[in-house]
């Protein structure tokens, strides 16, 4: 039976052209495109090929402005990428820039109803973090916060922009939109998150934190914080951005971390992939099914 559309769709959060700009200033695209479509991202892959990524549906003229597109940047396959919310996960895809499922909380709740629909160790370990004395503050320096995320991403088995990045990142994000969270301890920072605001959301972005002091509860401390720094500013929701949609998955031990703060689960529909160099892309595609084989 087919999946049923639950709601109609949210605008994807690649359409910030803030965000848009960091990617760009720090070569993370090499172009992008916005029209009344949507938005359409020209990344870099390997030598002079690239992959295309858009927000747009893909209908007869997205389609035929995707292959203009692929000309003239070399592309290999585009993917076509929405949030329009279904009730149950759909299937895996070659690849994902936004994760098919995620964890929001409504934010019109009242705050006694938001702890109340949270994970009781959500609660809990937020509690412990300010008996330990703990406090969260948004003292935040580039090269601490960028030497915990390596240190995470290490950890945690997972990829990171460069630093670069990040530094066009909050230059390029107006100050009313991003949100910096940190908890230092003994001068040291051992948490820290960063939220960004589009679209009447709130997107837990970017977190990271010292394993070394996990007894702290730090991570939970920090998200409680943004969760209800987000209600303050009156928005809807705050979206924990990226669950596992199945399991076994890269993103279970995150997702049960995120878990613990309560919302709703929500699946999005399955993207499309517009191939336009077969060759190519059944080579990444085996490329892809080989790397599961040696790990």
């Amino acid at each position: 039976m087919k999946s049923k559309i639950i709601s109609k769709q949210n605008e994807n959060f690649f359409c910030n052209q803030n965000l848009q700009k960091a990617l760009k200033k720090s070569n993370k695209i090499r172009a992008v495109y916005n029209n009344k479509h949507g938005s359409f991202l020209i990344y870099p892959l390997f030598k002079k090929f690239t992959i295309i990524y858009t927000n747009a549906h893909p209908n007869k003229k997205v389609k035929n402005y995707l292959k203009k597109l692929s000309k003239k940047y070399n592309c290999i396959y585009a993917i076509s990428e929405n949030l329009q919310e279904i009730e149950k996960f759909q299937h895996k895809s070659f690849k994902e820039f936004i994760p098919r499922a995620t964890r929001k909380i409504l934010l019109t709740d009242s705050q006694e109803e938001i702890l109340a629909n949270m994970h009781s160790k959500g609660r809990y370990n937020a509690k412990v973090a300010k008996k330990k004395g703990l406090k969260v503050t948004n003292q935040f320096i580039l090269e601490d916060f960028y030497e915990l995320l390596t240190q995470t991403a290490e950890r945690d088995a997972f990829n990171i922009n460069d630093k670069k990045y990040f530094e066009e990142l909050f230059k390029n994000i107006p100050k009313n939109q991003i949100h910096y969270y940190s908890i230092y301890h003994q001068e040291k920072l051992i948490a820290a998150s960063i939220v960004i605001d589009h679209a009447e959301t709130a997107y837990y972005f970017y977190g990271a934190s010292n394993h070394k002091y996990r007894n702290l509860m730090a991570p939970y401390l920090i998200q409680h914080t943004a969760i209800f720094d987000a209600k303050k500013r009156k928005l809807s929701h705050y979206d924990l951005l990226g669950i596992s949609p199945y399991s076994p998955h890269p993103l279970d031990k995150v997702s049960d971390f995120k878990r613990k703060f309560g919302g709703t689960v929500t699946h999005f529909t399955k993207n499309h992939l517009i191939v336009f160099k077969p060759f190519l892309f059944t080579m990444l595609y085996l490329r892809k099914i080989l790397k599961k084989f040696i790990k």
